[in-house]
């Protein structure tokens, strides 16, 4: 793997990756949460929580761009900086990759991205950017 992780181009940036799960998914899922709720039926609640918390965290996707010295993440419309040292877990979920820090990050605890495409084959999901955030925050996997 190449020391320096290529950051994608401004199209791959801002492409419907990103964008379609962060604004569309995430409030056509309020709907259904709403919907689904109903003080007759008890059991609802959790059916809707889920709906909720998924549909927030849909909303809450953020944009990543691992540099040599610190993670930069995007929170509304500023870049802030992240020290590798801070970092304690990166993993992969699906399309979503998370980040988990020693400090608390609104709105919780995590920052979550998506994860880019994939170069030579595009129905895949490029997981480098784990793998290049876990070696520079010295985040190995156990061996067995």
């Amino acid at each position: 793997m190449p020391e320096e992780y290529k950051l994608p181009t401004a199209l791959e940036t801002v492409s419907a990756d990103y964008w379609f799960p962060k604004f569309v998914m995430g409030s056509v899922l309020l709907y259904p949460a709403y919907d689904s709720f109903s003080v007759e039926r008890p059991p609802s609640v959790f059916i809707s929580a889920f709906l909720f918390a998924l549909s927030f965290t849909m909303m809450w996707l953020t944009r990543v761009k691992p540099e040599a010295e610190i993670l930069k993440y995007r929170r509304f419309s500023r870049w802030k900086s992240l020290q590798y040292s801070e970092i304690v877990g990166c993993n992969a979920f699906w399309v979503l990759g998370l980040v988990k820090t020693r400090q608390y990050i609104f709105p919780f605890g995590r920052i979550y991205f998506v994860l880019p495409r994939d170069r030579k084959y595009d129905y895949r999901w490029d997981r480098e950017i784990i793998l290049y955030i876990r070696n520079k925050a010295r985040l190995y996997e156990p061996r067995e």
